[in-house]
């Protein structure tokens, strides 16, 4: 006997005509959805941009309008797009402009933000510092100092720590400032050397900005004085003294480089990054080349490539020889770099029965025009 649902023919079709329609109900619910959505977060981004775009037209025109003509920051978007707009508006202004902080005073953008900051979340965190700071106010120093120290005691996210003081250097322009935030620095070494180097390089920005190159030179070579040469952040000050670009610094990182000895390799490279990034020390650089640590020789074969001297050029090629890999890989770089044709290099790799040197050699060859 046959199974009743297939005696049934007109049961079945209307089933299925019932599931096709369904499914198309569904999709069309999905797609509609899915389009709102996208609706909804093109025009959230337009408003942030229509908000910072109203702001700084505002700020520009001061002059000649009333605090009644201020839209009102009494949202997410707005307060973003007001954010921006002070960043924008003050690029090109050193000095800060009374009538804006008149502006953020009167509303709560500065407590609403605050609040954030005590967020248990560290991007909110994160991202409530670098809000207040594009805001530029000088009195936000000491919430940021205050809120770094916050996040060490509790040990909450060193990206957090490394944000807020990030934030605070912006604000960097006293020698107490400085000092502050080499304190915060010391204190716990909570984040790494690079953040450390970052963080130090935009407060010297900052400092030069307020206080021009010589007063900035003299606060930055006091605390090279002050910190020990065993700090994790003496070599974060160091490394950043060659891209802040103060050239009177090169007598001092000489007398560094000789009190390192071979105990503080670190310190060494920290000096020849320095050095070729403001093109001095040559004598320094082609010391390290010989030096018993290979991390000194491989960063001096790297910096070498800033003096394009054919004193160079020997010592670079003893280098291809060396028993450690990257010494070899950044002594070809920097040959390759001086010398565009690679005759250097094509000499040196038909010169010599090491293979090492040849396989550095025509690892550099290769990435040169025409010989690929």
């Amino acid at each position: 006997m046959e199974p009743a649902i297939f005696n049934d023919g007109p049961l079945i079709k209307m089933v299925l005509e019932w599931t096709s329609i369904i499914m198309f109900v569904i999709f069309f619910a999905i797609f509609t959805t899915l389009f709102v959505l996208k609706q909804n977060v093109e025009r959230k981004a337009l408003s942030v941009e229509d908000a910072k775009n109203y702001y700084l037209n505002f700020l520009h025109d001061m002059g000649q309008k009333s605090s009644w003509d201020f839209m009102p920051i009494n949202s997410v978007a707005r307060r973003y797009g007001f954010t921006a707009a002070i960043e924008d508006y003050y690029n090109n202004r050193p000095i800060r402009d009374a009538r804006v902080t008149e502006l953020i005073s009167s509303s709560d953008i500065v407590a609403y933000y605050q609040k954030q900051a005590k967020s248990r979340s560290w991007a909110v965190r994160s991202f409530a510092y670098l809000q207040l700071s594009r805001l530029g106010l000088p009195g936000m120093k000491q919430f940021f100092y205050a809120s770094a120290d916050m996040e060490q005691i509790k040990k909450r996210s060193e990206k957090a720590f490394a944000i807020c003081l990030y934030s605070a250097a912006l604000l960097c322009d006293t020698p107490e400032d400085f000092k502050k935030i080499l304190a915060l620095l010391q204190k716990d070494q909570m984040i790494s050397g690079g953040f450390q180097e970052g963080i130090l390089v935009y407060a010297g920005k900052t400092l030069k900005s307020s206080l021009g190159d010589d007063k900035a030179f003299t606060i930055y070579q006091d605390a090279l004085h002050d910190i020990p040469p065993s700090e994790p952040v003496m070599i974060a000050l160091v490394a950043a003294a060659g891209k802040l670009g103060f050239r009177q610094v090169e007598q001092l990182l000489g007398y560094l480089y000789e009190m390192a000895g071979e105990r503080q390799a670190i310190l060494k490279v920290a000096c020849l990054r320095s050095f070729g990034e403001l093109k001095k020390g040559r004598t320094f650089v082609e010391r390290s080349l010989t030096d018993a640590d290979w991390r000194v020789r491989s960063t001096g074969a790297r910096v070498a490539i800033a003096f394009v001297w054919d004193e160079f050029i020997e010592p670079l090629k003893k280098c291809l020889t060396d028993s450690n890999y990257y010494v070899r890989l950044n002594a070809a770089r920097s040959l390759a770099g001086m010398d565009v044709e690679g005759s250097v290099l094509t000499q040196a790799m038909n010169d010599t029965d090491d293979l090492y040197s040849k396989e550095m050699s025509h690892y550099a060859l290769s990435g040169l025009p025409g010989h690929a």
